[in-house]
């Protein structure tokens, strides 16, 4: 009996190494859906026509064979009293970094000099469906900086 117990085990780790590994953890797909899609605003903005935008550097990276489906831009300054979004333009997922200038306008007041909170967001489709999707974003306080 004992020789038939040690058979079956000796069996049944030999089909358990068979096995394909399992999927990754939740945890794990994030962390690889994290790499798909990077962003990143750059440390300053520069005022545009007296205030009434600034032009934000953003670098994109994005691995193929991702579309874009969002890609957006926003600018806060004096706790809200100044506020501008934008569109991120011409974001190609071709697995290189990207350096952007943006124009984001101000839509409620006038950028000034100092410092103001700009977020960036990328949102990418990973297959034709859409069904599975990525994102990076990177949000930070900057330095405008001008005329």
């Amino acid at each position: 009996m004992k020789r038939f117990v040690s058979l079956i085990t000796v069996a049944a780790l030999m089909v358990a190494m068979l096995l394909p590994a399992a999927s990754p953890t939740a945890a794990e797909s994030h962390r690889q859906q994290a790499d798909v899609v990077v962003v990143e605003v750059g440390p300053t903005a520069k005022l545009v026509d007296d205030g009434q935008a600034v032009r934000v550097k953003v670098k994109v990276e994005c691995e193929p064979p991702a579309e874009v489906l969002e890609a957006l831009i926003t600018v806060h300054q004096d706790e809200g009293a100044a506020f501008g979004e934008a569109g991120i333009t011409s974001v190609v997922c071709d697995g290189r970094t990207h350096m952007q200038m943006e124009e984001v306008e101000a839509l409620d007041s006038t950028f000034d000099r100092g410092e103001a909170f700009v977020s960036a967001f990328v949102l990418v489709c990973l297959d034709a469906e859409c069904a599975e999707t990525a994102q990076g974003q990177d949000s930070r306080v900057v330095r405008i900086v001008g005329s």
